[in-house]
């Protein structure tokens, strides 16, 4: 039994079920050398052992195609190829054993692939090789154990958006150790995929989110002064209309203290003056001031002496 698989690398295998076999082989000699232990001779022992190890040698080796593809995104335009093109290189060899009829095809996925690009090296130069274009790709009549085909193209994205975009498929065909293989679904064709964090969308997003964040903070200043001119407007406005009450309090103070300079100078000849200027300090200073309790607790007794003209003694 024999079957196609893709390795852990990406690399496109093709394996024989050699385990299977091996432990089938073992399997039924151990069988039958518990069968026929207790008749087995010493003797036979040793070729029994030799006849194993020839079974298990003879069982095929395995096969597998060698691929790995690598890709780089042209974001710049730094090349000489036209736009903003997908460099692709495609590396292929035999593995242990000769490959022949060898079919290699190119399919568009995300991008478009440029079949004018193609270009193609061999090493060692000068091997046996054929290497002949189809329509969708190559072909290559044998592929010898230790030689290296490397296959080189373009292809232009249809969008830049995806972080990481599907360029294409490539699918294997090839008859190695006497078995055909062909691309299934439990073989699919290798995927070329394409880092486009670099592309012009991205650098684009890249500045606008940054633009974003700085305009979000540049908001937030502009907020927290505005505020601070408001709080320090407000405070001088608070400050001035105190300062204007001091002022509008002292005014009123002195005036009615000269007021009160006058009525004392009436008063001293005269008692309704006196008795006026009374009431106007008690209607000034309150009802509830201690002055004017202690000077209305007996009127008579805290009344200056006056001469005959009605003025103080």
């Amino acid at each position: 039994m024999r079957s196609l698989g893709v390795n852990r690398t990406g690399k496109l295998c093709t394996v024989y079920r050699s385990e299977l076999e091996i432990t089938k082989v073992i399997s039924i000699s151990l069988s039958f050398f518990r069968a026929y232990k207790s008749t087995m001779k010493k003797t036979w022992l040793p070729a029994f052992i030799v006849l194993l190890c020839f079974a298990v040698m003879a069982l095929p080796v395995s096969a597998a195609i060698q691929q790995s593809i690598t890709t780089s995104f042209d974001a710049q335009g730094k090349t000489s190829a036209f736009g903003e093109e997908i460099a692709s290189t495609l590396v292929i060899s035999a593995g242990d054993s000769d490959i022949k009829d060898l079919m290699i095809n190119f399919h568009d996925a995300d991008a478009f692939i440029d079949y004018n690009s193609f270009k193609k090296e061999i090493n060692p130069a000068g091997a046996s090789v054929n290497i002949t274009p189809t329509a969708n790709g190559f072909s290559i009549d044998s592929l010898p154990k230790g030689v290296v085909v490397t296959i080189t193209f373009n292809a232009y994205p249809k969008t830049i958006q995806p972080d990481v975009l599907h360029v294409a498929d490539i699918g294997f065909s090839y008859t190695q150790l006497g078995q055909r293989f062909e691309p299934s679904t439990a073989t699919p064709a290798l995927p070329v995929s394409v880092d486009l964090k670099s592309s012009a969308y991205h650098s684009y997003e890249n500045t606008r989110g940054e633009i974003e964040r700085n305009s979000i903070g540049l908001y937030i200043g502009a907020i927290m002064a505005l505020a601070a001119i408001i709080a320090f407007a407000i405070m001088f406005i608070k400050k001035r209309e105190y300062s204007q009450e001091i002022i509008r309090t002292q005014e009123k103070k002195n005036q009615l203290l000269g007021e009160i300079y006058h009525k004392v100078e009436l008063a001293e000849n005269n008692a309704a003056e006196y008795d006026s200027l009374k009431k106007k300090l008690r209607d000034e200073m309150g009802s509830g001031s201690t002055m004017v309790k202690t000077a209305s607790g007996d009127n008579d007794a805290k009344k200056p002496p006056r001469d005959t003209t009605g003025g103080f003694e």
